[in-house]
């Protein structure tokens, strides 16, 4: 069965005459650790301050058409690098975070979504090979 999201983006990509469209999703949670990892990405400690930024989501090729998912792949090959990010410190709230801190946690997170799509797509086969 097709989801809300899927339906309102095939309707767009008919609309606009597209054939396939490659869907970004947040999962919210991972097979193995999804009792630890809460939300599609952020920053996670474990026991011996290592840290890592995590990222969990999947891509997903659709075709317009018969309306039904012909491709995916998750985001990378795991959600998180323990020991990665140790040099960010671990806070109870974003609002304690510094300007600078907030800008290196985003700046990380982008680098994982965008390390995972070229994963993902070269995965997929939709691109020969990754580059950035």
């Amino acid at each position: 069965m097709m989801s809300d999201i899927f339906k309102a983006v095939s309707t767009a990509a008919e609309q606009r005459s597209f054939d396939t469209v490659v869907l970004i999703r947040g999962t919210g949670h991972s097979e193995n650790l999804e009792r630890f990892l809460r939300g599609s990405y952020g920053l996670f400690e474990i026991p011996g301050n290592k840290r890592c930024i995590f990222t969990q989501f999947t891509v997903t090729v659709l075709d317009v058409k018969s309306k039904k998912d012909i491709a995916w792949e998750w985001g990378g090959e795991r959600p998180c690098n323990f020991g990665s990010d140790n040099d960010i410190p671990l806070k109870s709230r974003f609002e304690e975070y510094s300007p600078t801190e907030k800008q290196l946690i985003r700046s990380r997170v982008e680098d994982k979504l965008r390390a995972g799509s070229d994963y993902a797509l070269t995965h997929l086969r939709l691109v020969r090979y990754a580059t950035r």
